[in-house]
């Protein structure tokens, strides 16, 4: 018993005098030793510096790819103008003749009459507008059948200007033109905006102005009567047919025609 007390007493104290040393001093590491370590530690690249040197690579290579094929380029651009100016022959200078270059001046001052002995009506206006390629805006009649419209004849001048015989049905001018007014009149669409009666080359005429197409385009005719009949011109604003060049002017045949229009006086 006395033996085991002492052991265990003997335990203690080695306990006590090992708790009571100094810790031990690691063994140094020479200092060549540690340059070395960090000389491979910095010159061992992290994956981000790898990845970086990679992208500069390929954006070095790209920009290579780039500037070769502009260069191709340029120069394919340049091979195909040599080839299209060898193709292509050298202009050849032609100076007009006198037969090239026509003379329209005469034609301007020189009428024609034109005359419809059916419906016993006559018209001046210039002799021009019968010569290509003029007469493409001048004067072309049609016919229109009496049994199924109120207008048997119809008769264009130039693009926007028209000439047509109606029949007045036992109405006088006045009531014919308050007739067609009233059928016509649609608001915001067609409104009358002036009316006048007037006396024309010696002849009892109406004349209305108006507004169409939303009120944003005009328009003016004149009413000639006789023997029943209404005589009408029509001329709306819009694409003219103009030759500026000689001076020709699609609303010139149209006034022309209106203030040279008669009616033919048959002799027995």
């Amino acid at each position: 018993m006395i033996r085991k007390s002492y052991m265990i007493m003997l335990n203690i104290c080695c306990l006590i005098l090992a708790a009571c040393s100094p810790p031990a001093t690691p063994s140094r590491v020479p200092s060549n030793t540690s340059v070395r370590l960090t000389s491979t530690i910095q010159s061992t690249p992290t994956p981000d510096a790898v990845q970086m040197r990679a992208t500069q690579t390929q954006s070095a290579l790209m920009q290579r790819t780039r500037v070769a094929l502009a260069a191709r380029a340029i120069e394919q651009t340049a091979q195909a103008q040599e080839t299209i100016q060898a193709l292509t022959p050298s202009p050849t200078r032609v100076t007009p003749t006198a037969t090239a270059t026509i003379d329209y001046s005469p034609y301007l001052d020189d009428w024609s009459v034109y005359t419809n002995e059916q419906y016993g009506f006559s018209f001046e206006y210039q002799s021009i507008w019968d010569m290509p390629p003029f007469n493409s805006c001048g004067i072309v009649e049609y016919t229109q059948d009496q049994q199924t419209s109120p207008m048997f004849f119809y008769m264009t001048l130039g693009y926007r200007g028209e000439f047509a015989i109606y029949s007045a049905n036992g109405l006088s001018r006045d009531a014919f033109v308050s007739q067609w007014i009233l059928g016509h009149t649609i608001p915001d669409e067609w409104e009358l905006e002036d009316r006048e009666n007037k006396f024309i080359n010696g002849l009892g005429a109406t004349f209305i102005a108006y507004r169409f197409g939303g009120l944003g385009r005009y328009g003016e005719s004149y009413f000639f009567n006789a023997n029943d009949n209404i005589y009408l011109f029509n001329l709306t604003g819009g694409g003219f047919c103009e030759f500026p060049e000689i001076g020709l002017h699609e609303t010139d045949l149209f006034w022309d025609a209106v203030n040279t229009f008669s009616f033919i006086t048959h002799t027995p």
